[in-house]
């Protein structure tokens, strides 16, 4: 599958509940009853949100209400069937929707970029950890080799990339952790990564997106918004 998306994003707390349930776990269970391409659920180790008040994983600030961020993507008449549940588990917290490109399993292979300007790429994996050589490792390494100029791994707690729901394990990761793998850069670098890719992710799920690169190992691409200077500049 390829095609134009929406992405949506949820920002909240990890004290925030529903019903007897935490509310992490209450929406990626409403989000996984929708048919989307694939939904991640990310803790962060610190941050603030409704209130202001900063929450943090680090002594003596050891704090029970972790920052949240639940990450789904699929066509926009899914996703926007979502926002009933989403509004209804996550009472308080910070709701976005990007327009976006969207390819799925084996598609992913002959995946485009958008066509809309910024000079270059981003791309979006979300997959499974994998066993032994974990997939997310393979995926950095082709994306490297292709010239990506950068690769971040994010993991998971929860999710259903692929439509299959998974959880971290309690000591660690698993096999079946959803993972994030984040990509910058030129877009036929990204391009050329796509088909080894999809071979090497099972029922991998991706976003396509363009940006505008400004810097890069300190040398400054093109001139910052609102201001002028040429390319190059420091």
């Amino acid at each position: 599958m390829t095609g134009a998306a929406l992405r949506l994003s949820v920002a909240f707390g990890e004290s925030l509940t529903h019903g007897p349930d935490l509310a992490g776990d209450a929406l990626m269970a409403r989000l996984s009853g929708h048919g989307l391409a694939g939904s991640t659920l990310l803790r962060g180790i610190e941050g603030y949100g409704l209130h202001g008040r900063l929450a943090a994983a680090r002594f003596p600030d050891l704090s029970t209400d972790l920052p949240l961020l639940a990450v789904a993507v699929g066509s926009r008449e899914r996703v926007l069937g979502a926002l009933e549940d989403v509004d209804a588990v996550v009472s308080r917290g910070l709701v976005t929707l990007e327009a976006t490109q969207l390819a799925t399993g084996g598609d992913l292979g002959g995946a485009e970029l958008p066509a809309r300007g910024g000079g270059a790429g981003r791309l979006t994996l979300y997959c499974r950890a994998g066993r032994g050589r974990r997939a997310y490792r393979e995926a950095v390494a082709v994306l490297r080799r292709r010239g990506a100029r950068t690769g971040v791994v994010l993991p998971g707690v929860d999710g259903a990339p692929g439509g299959r729901r998974g959880h971290a394990g309690l000591f660690g990761g698993s096999a079946d952790t959803p993972v994030a793998v984040v990509a910058l850069g030129p877009p036929t670098a990204l391009r050329d990564a796509l088909p080894a890719l999809a071979e090497l992710l099972p029922r991998p799920v991706a976003t396509l997106d363009t940006v505008a690169l400004v810097k890069h190992e300190g040398r400054l691409l093109q001139p910052l918004p609102g201001r002028a200077g040429a390319a190059g500049d420091r």
